[in-house]
């Protein structure tokens, strides 16, 4: 506890701070203090994203990347519904949206 007093009082050298109620949520993570630990979740921006996306309905999955992977023009969807399907994803959307998790 004694260190969050010191950085309290270290902040309130160089800021203008207001001592409000605990912190529940912000820029959409959910901040909860347990015990004497802070859990934070992303589950309320990653639901958002896969509802932008149509995605609520998937199964998570876990998948490990190789290390070095390269992409090619083979790796591009190779049937018609294949083609209609990415074109509803804005790729650069997606890993803009992405970066944040």
């Amino acid at each position: 506890m004694e260190k969050i007093e010191r950085a309290k009082r270290e902040l309130k050298l160089k800021y203008k701070v207001k001592n409000i109620k605990e912190v529940e949520y912000i820029l959409d993570i959910k901040v909860n203090k347990v015990k004497e630990r802070i859990r934070i979740s992303q589950r309320v921006y990653a639901t958002q994203m896969l509802e932008k996306f149509s995605m609520v309905e998937y199964k998570p999955q876990s998948i490990s990347l190789l290390i070095g992977i390269s992409l090619s023009v083979t790796d591009n969807p190779e049937t018609q519904e294949e083609t209609s399907e990415m074109k509803k994803i804005s790729y650069h959307k997606a890993l803009e949206l992405l970066m944040w998790l």
